[in-house]
């Protein structure tokens, strides 16, 4: 069962995430954002080829989760590396954005 890591980024698009609902004051909402994409998260220990292919020049075997929150959600861009059985989670963005903050 690969592991699944966080990459910087991808905690930094977290922390984003937190910091933007917390300033508009929907507290419960930003530590409920954090719950809902921790456990879409762990569905790639299961299979971490559940999400779309999705290449980039810079990851050329990446694929996205879509994660569903409310009407809209996040997505997050992932790579499978097999031969350290690792899931490397490289930016997470909301659905309504366009492109990653890498």
């Amino acid at each position: 069962m690969p592991q699944v890591i966080l990459s910087p980024e991808a905690r930094h698009d977290i922390a984003r995430f937190a910091d933007f609902l917390i300033e508009n004051g929907a507290n419960e909402q930003a530590q409920q954002v954090f719950l809902v994409i921790a456990e879409a998260l762990r569905v790639l220990e299961q299979n971490p080829e559940a999400g779309r292919v999705y290449p980039m020049d810079k990851f050329p075997h990446a694929r996205e989760l879509i994660i569903k929150y409310g009407k809209s959600g996040y997505i997050a861009l992932y790579t499978h590396e097999e031969p350290r059985d690792l899931v490397i989670v490289h930016a997470i963005r909301h659905q309504r954005e366009l492109g990653y903050k890498m």
